[in-house]
């Protein structure tokens, strides 16, 4: 049996929306003034432009920044049943992302159904890879049993800020500051087996952890160095 989604304070509900109104609003403006640079763009052309269909890994840090550049494409994302996931939907809609709700701790298993459904329509999956809670940087099982139920390959995202503030969260979320520059950084896909056994999916998960922690350093790499 589906679970519905918790009813939530009216205030709550209240600040929410507000939030979705104003925030992606400010997000245009606030991005619009970065300078951005793009590492191995053909990666991205090939399995992350219009009309294709693949799966994106990224970490937590910088899903603000993905948010804003692969805005209006109508990519779906995992995000949870808590009040943190509730503000996220109501935010990143108005950017053209579509939801599907659950986390490791709450309606996993439903929302990666939801997901692969979705996937095999079609669309592109844009997955934080460390989920909502963390730790930072530790690729959860999701994306990679979302891989193997479709056969799409799964592509690294790695961002950096030359300038930025590190906020004091469990994954140090980065909110860049105006005029400043951002690099993203694609890595080679990853296609993961339809079979596996626990052991090989935990194998395949640390696969995947390690490339996006690879792009990360990549894309900080270069962005230091352009200082």
């Amino acid at each position: 049996m589906r679970r519905s989604l918790p009813e939530h304070p009216l205030g709550f509900r209240l600040m929410s929306g507000i939030l979705a109104g104003i925030v992606p609003w400010l997000l245009r403006i606030w991005f619009w003034t970065l300078r951005v640079t793009v590492l191995h763009p053909e990666v991205q052309r090939t399995f992350l432009g219009p009309g294709r269909n693949a799966i994106g890994a990224l970490w937590h840090q910088h899903f603000l920044f993905y948010a804003w550049y692969f805005r209006q494409r109508g990519y779906v994302v995992l995000s949870s049943r808590s009040r943190d996931g509730e503000i996220m939907v109501r935010v990143m809609s108005p950017l053209g992302y579509l939801h599907v709700r659950g986390s490791s701790s709450r309606g996993g298993a439903e929302a990666i159904h939801d997901l692969v459904q979705h996937l095999r329509k079609g669309r592109t999956a844009a997955i934080i890879a460390d989920g909502p809670r963390g730790p930072s940087r530790v690729a959860k099982n999701g994306v990679v049993i979302a891989a193997r139920h479709t056969g799409l390959p799964v592509i690294p995202a790695g961002a950096y800020c030359c300038r930025a503030k590190r906020l004091r969260s469990w994954d140090r979320t980065a909110l860049p500051y105006p005029f400043s520059r951002v690099v993203f950084c694609f890595g080679e896909p990853i296609h993961v087996p339809e079979n596996l056994t626990p052991e090989e999916v935990d194998t395949w998960r640390r696969k995947i952890e390690n490339a996006v922690t690879g792009v990360e350093i990549e894309a900080e790499r270069h962005g230091k160095g352009m200082k």
